[in-house]
């Protein structure tokens, strides 16, 4: 059975399109866990039109808002009864075959703990911004590679309702994931994976609402993805299943990012990332040397790649 989490917090205007869609699933096999992180709106009235529903399991509201989504997941996790996880984020939608897809995905490649689909990206009033796409039509990648490939560069699962995982894989993650407000899905893929595989489908099934996320943009505007994020990558420094090398590609590609957006910060928070960077690598001189290799090493791979020279550093 798949156990469905809602985590719900001030999305009364999307609610009732998101639970829907999740009850006209193709397949059928599920409970659905509805969670409420003490809204402000009109959110509790719409849940409650679902208690008593067949496929409503549980129907929880928050007394006091937690602070984190990933707090949500947790709690959602702890009360799952089903062996496959869906957090189906409050203000997004699906298509009728998305479970369909995915729980085969799994089904039929019992090694893998994690499947996940392609999500249009949609601004307000539900119009497509951009969409994701896969090099397949299905696909199954060894949770290492999929790290090593993907993953370690940034959260490419940038959605939790295009994926579905395995709950008994999802408590080994540490608990760490709890404590972000924006990167602790990184987090926790990250760790996922190393698990086992992970599955592929190309087709567009689901709907991210991009336009809603006011928390998250205020949390942007202040740095707060940047500090999160080399939180994570100094996490990984001390995993054995992160190699040097690509680490710290993953780190210049980070601060490349950050030197395009730095001028949205103000002075104290751009000191305060650009400190995390030098700590990063033992310090600022050491920290500048690296940018400096890595720069170098650039116009170089450019330069042989206009030549027609392969390039081995």
């Amino acid at each position: 059975m798949v156990s469905v989490i809602i985590p719900n917090y001030n999305h009364a205007a999307y609610l009732s399109k998101r639970i829907e869609s999740v009850l006209n699933q193709t397949y059928q096999n599920f409970e659905i866990i509805l969670l409420d992180d003490a809204s402000t709106d009109k959110s509790r009235a719409i849940i409650e039109k679902y208690r008593g529903h067949p496929k409503v399991s549980q129907i929880i509201f928050n007394e006091k808002n937690s602070g984190s989504t990933f707090l949500q997941w947790q709690k959602g996790m702890n009360l799952a009864k089903g062996n496959l996880i869906w957090i189906a984020e409050s203000d997004d939608w699906c298509e009728p075959g998305l479970l369909e897809v995915l729980v085969n995905g799994i089904q039929n490649n019992p090694g893998c703990v994690l499947a996940f689909c392609q999500s249009y990206c949609i601004e307000n009033e539900e119009k497509e911004k951009w969409h994701s796409s896969a090099d397949k039509e299905e696909e199954v990648v060894k949770g290492t590679r999929f790290f090593e490939k993907r993953l370690i560069y940034g959260c490419t699962i940038f959605n939790a309702s295009m994926a579905i995982f395995k709950k008994e894989f999802a408590l080994k993650v540490p608990n760490a994931y709890t404590q972000y407000q924006m990167a602790g899905d990184w987090f926790f893929w990250i760790h996922l994976v190393q698990w086992g595989d992970v599955f592929i489908s190309n087709q567009l099934l689901n709907y991210f609402r991009k336009g809603t996320q006011n928390v998250s943009s205020k949390l942007y505007a202040h740095g707060q993805h940047y500090t999160e994020e080399l939180n994570v990558l100094q996490h990984l420094v001390f995993q054995p299943f992160a190699k040097k090398k690509l680490l710290r590609n993953s780190i210049y590609n980070k601060y490349n990012n950050f030197k395009r957006n730095r001028h949205k910060m103000n002075q104290d928070e751009e000191e305060k990332v650009i400190k995390m960077f030098y700590d990063l690598l033992n310090g600022k001189t050491s920290f500048r040397r690296f940018v400096q290799f890595k720069n170098a090493q650039s116009v170089s791979r450019r330069i042989m790649k206009r030549l027609g020279i392969t390039f081995f550093i």
